[in-house]
């Protein structure tokens, strides 16, 4: 397990997957950059829903911070946490 960051050795375990044997480091940050390749076209196209849905606690913090990374603003990055569901709530003007 070793060659993970910690975090994402917690996710496989934590979800019941094991950690393939020949992924590495190198795989997990090629696949980071990945992601932040298509953030950037989903913001463009306006598909930012809401943050957090798929974690908890600090990686809904993680999260918004990754989006400036695409050339996200920090106001935008700040919106799919706060203004985005409180508005599909109808709570916006609170």
């Amino acid at each position: 397990m070793g060659t993970l960051p910690p975090a994402a050795q917690r996710n496989f375990r934590v979800g019941g997957f094991a950690v393939p044997k020949d992924l590495s480091r190198i795989d997990d940050r090629a696949s980071w950059a990945e992601m932040i390749a298509l953030l950037s076209p989903m913001h463009a196209a306006a598909i930012f829903n809401f943050a957090g849905t798929d974690g908890s606690d600090i990686e809904i913090v993680c999260e918004i911070e990754i989006y400036p990374q695409a050339g996200v603003t920090s106001t935008e990055a700040l919106a799919p946490a706060t203004l985005v569901p409180a508005r599909r709530a109808g709570a916006a003007k609170r």
